[in-house]
C-alpha cells in the first residue's frame, strides 16, 4: 500500500473515511476483498504469498492499513511480512493503543513500515523508521484530513499534498461518498516536476515512476483502490475495492457492507 488518505471527524455521516491505493509488483498473487474463511469477521484483500493483508476491517469496526517505508537499504527476505501487522491487529482483541505499543518489542522483525490501526474509539500510527530505528507511536485525535505514503505521516510529498487537498474537497462537496469519484481521484497519473520529487535514495527514473498517485509500469504499479466508510449510525461499515491490471484497467469491483 503506497498512498492512504483519511478523514477523521470531517463528514456528518462518516466519522471515518479512508481511501487508499495499493502499489505492488504485478507478479505477487493476491485475492480481492472478501470475508476470510479462517477469520469470518475479517473483510480484506489477501496477500497469497504470506497470507497477510495491506488493508482490512472487522465486523466490529476494527481496521488496519500498512505501507512500506521507501529507503535505499539492504532488505532481508528473512524479515516478517509487513502484511502480518495488519492481520495480527485484526485477529487480536487488543486496543489500538495496546497493539501499537506492543510493536516496540518486535521492531527489528520487519523492514521499514507505517501502520495505522483503529477502532470506534481511537486511531494510532506506528512506524519503525523514526527515532534511531525505534517505533514511533502517535495517537491521532484531531479532526482533519491526513495523508500517508512511503515516508512518515503527512510528509509533504506531491502525491500526499495534492491528494489531501482533492480528498478534502470531495468530502466537503458530497453528502454521500461515491466510490466512483474516489477511484477517479485516486487514479491521478500526473507526474510532478523533478524539483518537487523526494530524494529517497532510489534511481531518479524510478523516483519519477513512483511519484504519481496512481502508478503504472510493466513490473510494478497500483493494483487496487479501496474506500472504507464507517458511519455514525449503528457503526455501519462499507468497504469497496477496485483492482487493476498491469495497464491500469479495471479487473474487479466489489463492495461489502456490514
Amino acid at each position: 500500500m503506497c498512498l492512504v488518505l483519511f478523514a477523521l471527524g470531517m463528514h456528518p455521516r462518516y466519522p471515518l473515511i479512508v481511501a487508499s491505493n495499493r502499489d505492488e509488483y504485478h507478479n505477487r498473487p493476491a485475492a480481492p476483498i472478501h470475508r476470510w474463511k479462517d477469520y469470518p469477521n475479517i473483510i480484506a484483500g489477501r496477500d497469497l504469498e504470506q497470507s497477510g493483508t495491506w488493508m482490512g476491517v472487522t465486523e466490529s469496526g476494527r481496521w488496519a492499513i500498512v505501507t512500506n517505508f521507501r529507503e535505499q537499504k539492504t532488505t532481508s527476505n528473512r524479515k516478517e511480512s509487513r502484511g502480518n501487522l495488519t492481520k495480527n491487529f485484526l485477529t487480536s482483541d487488543q486496543s489500538p493503543q495496546a497493539f501499537a505499543s506492543s510493536i516496540g518489542e518486535m521492531t527489528e522483525s520487519y523492514n521499514g513500515f507505517n501502520l495505522l490501526v483503529g477502532d470506534s474509539s481511537s486511531i494510532y500510527y506506528v512506524t519503525n523508521r523514526q527515532a534511531e530505528g525505534m517505533p514511533q507511536t502517535q495517537s491521532i485525535e484531531k479532526p482533519g484530513v491526513y495523508g500517508l505514503s512511503n515516508h512518515l505521516l503527512d510528509t509533504n510529498w506531491p502525491k500526499v499534498t495534492s491528494g489531501k487537498k482533492s480528498f478534502a474537497t470531495l468530502i466537503k462537496n458530497n453528502e454521500v461518498i461515491p466510490f466512483e469519484e474516489v477511484v477517479t481521484l485516486m487514479s491521478n497519473t500526473t507526474q510532478p516536476h523533478d524539483e518537487a520529487l523526494p530524494d529517497t535514495g532510489v534511481d531518479p527514473e524510478w523516483e519519477r515512476t513512483l511519484s504519481p498517485m496512481f502508478i503504472t509500469s510493466n513490473d510494478y504499479g497500483t493494483r487496487a483502490t479501496s474506500l472504507l466508510l464507517i458511519s455514525s449510525d449503528a457503526l455501519k461499515i462499507e468497504l469497496s475495492e477496485m483492482t487493476f491490471d498491469v495497464k491500469g484497467k479495471e479487473l474487479t469491483n466489489h463492495t461489502i457492507i456490514v
